[in-house]
């Protein structure tokens, strides 16, 4: 993979994908990612980013990187050691960043150029400065969830907001929240009901004069509670042992309860999420279901950053005669193109 001159790929992620392993070796300690800022390099002009290790599987492998610590490099590949044949055997890979300049200062300069069809670019007379130091920075979110229905204040952590909450506008999912206070490192908003079911999550926070606050991919999710009953389930109760659900894009479901009822299907294209007991480490939740299939979305029960810090039982019920789910089979949790996260303390 190569960037333009003078540019480099900040990656947040690498995510490729196999289709058959008959032997593990021939990737684990065998197969590195490595980065690179002059073509053809070797030796120690190339850095080692990761290496593919015996967590290796069929279907799409990730490597995600922590902010503040992209990699950042004109060039990257894959290379094979040489320790077993066909390390390089992979169908397809995608990586996930920006394409930035090629400068880590922490101001810039460049001069724009206005350009017209069927014309010479014209340079403007004067340069414009990007300074880091007046950037605005989200950094955290708490809480990550809020119901649907509003009413919940918000906090959000960062550096370089302003100190005047006449000029701070705050919008998640195209709904405003009004701000309630500010200061050059916390903004609280109280959030206005969401009307609309199937919204894909937005967050903008804009502070007049300064422009957009960088949220660093940090969401806040309107959720639909599950104990918040008809309002989450279209005016009716909530499911009953045998029935199944349908979670539709765009509509995230937090299982904000104890005991679920031992559910037929749970099929997932938005978002399912279970959310930990705030201060009780002991407490336990219990989720029973025959088949949960998570297709195009997100099934989480804690995430590396934001691990679940209570206890959770899920059961799977089937027995070797009930129908099956083609490929996947019975008495499963199935993903395609799909994440499920499951991070614990």
């Amino acid at each position: 993979m190569e960037f333009k001159e003078n540019y480099v790929g900040s990656l947040q992620q690498v995510k490729y994908f196999i289709n058959y392993i008959t032997n593990r070796d021939q990737y684990e300690g065998n197969l590195v990612f490595e980065g690179y800022n002059e073509a053809n390099a070797e030796g120690d002009k190339v850095t080692k980013i990761f290496e593919v290790g015996p967590e290796v599987h069929e279907g799409w492998n990730y490597q995600e990187f922590e902010v503040g610590k992209y990699p950042n490099f004109r060039y990257y590949r894959f290379r094979g050691l040489g320790k077993a044949s066909g390390p390089c055997r992979i169908h397809e890979v995608t990586l996930t960043g920006l394409e930035v300049i090629k400068d880590d200062n922490p101001t810039y300069q460049c001069t724009p150029t206005l350009v017209m069809k069927d014309s010479n670019p014209i340079p403007f007379p004067n340069k414009v400065t990007f300074d880091g130091s007046k950037t605005s920075l989200l950094t955290k979110i708490v809480p990550r969830y809020g119901s649907r229905l509003g009413g919940e204040e918000v906090t959000f952590t960062g550096t370089n907001f302003g100190t005047d909450k006449t000029k701070m506008k705050v919008t998640i999912d195209g709904y405003d929240c009004p701000v309630s206070a500010v200061t050059s490192t916390t903004i609280k908003c109280t959030t206005t009901k969401r009307v609309d079911m199937y919204v894909k999550g937005s967050l903008k926070i804009m502070y007049d004069g300064n422009g957009l606050v960088s949220t660093n991919d940090l969401l806040y999710t309107y959720v639909f509670k599950w104990s918040e009953g008809a309002d989450t389930w279209g005016g009716e109760l909530a499911p009953m042992d045998g029935e199944s659900i349908y979670i539709k894009e765009g509509l995230n479901l937090l299982v904000d309860i104890d005991v679920s009822p031992k559910l037929k299907a749970v099929i997932v294209e938005g978002s399912l999420i279970f959310t930990p007991h705030l201060t009780n480490a002991a407490h336990e939740r219990f989720f029973d279901a025959h088949y949960i299939f998570v297709r195009n979305g997100r099934m989480e029960m804690g995430t590396a950053d934001f691990p679940y810090t209570s206890k959770l039982t899920m059961t799977m019920h089937s027995k070797i005669d009930d129908p099956y789910i083609p490929i996947y089979g019975n008495k499963c949790i199935g993903l395609r193109f799909a994440t499920l996260d499951m991070h614990g303390v």
